[in-house]
């Protein structure tokens, strides 16, 4: 990705869990899910790379532009799909619920080179330079 003054690869694996570890996430809402965090987000200029869940959390791979901090990415993804299966029957016995998503989240950045090649290519920038 570009920006205007910078190229940038940022992607991060994201796990949501809902609320109590409740195994409330059915196929259907599943589907929903998936489709909200897919608009979320596309509005917030990141890419969706891959997305899927069990029962009670999901795990989400997201491209994302600099200009975004990750917790700004996880709140809206978080409201945004809450709020979209807030009609679903199997979850109006759970309405007592101020959230569906628990507190929390899990990120951690991926893609690339793995570190140990990172590392490598830092450590040996000064061996491949003309004296000055």
């Amino acid at each position: 990705m570009k920006g205007s003054h910078s190229i940038f690869d940022l992607k991060v694996h994201l796990v949501f869990v809902v609320k109590y570890r409740k195994k409330l996430i059915s196929p259907s809402i599943r589907k929903s899910l998936i489709s909200s965090f897919l608009r979320s987000s596309k509005a917030m200029e990141c890419e969706l790379l891959e997305c899927n869940g069990e029962k009670d959390h999901m795990h989400l791979l997201l491209s994302y532009p600099a200009s975004l901090s990750i917790s700004s990415i996880v709140n809206r993804l978080k409201g945004a799909s809450a709020k979209s299966i807030r009609g679903f029957p199997s979850l109006q016995r759970t309405l007592w619920m101020k959230s569906f998503w628990s507190t929390g989240f899990f990120a951690t950045s991926c893609g690339g080179a793995s570190l140990d090649v990172i590392k490598a290519y830092i450590e040996n920038q000064d061996q491949n330079s003309s004296p000055a």
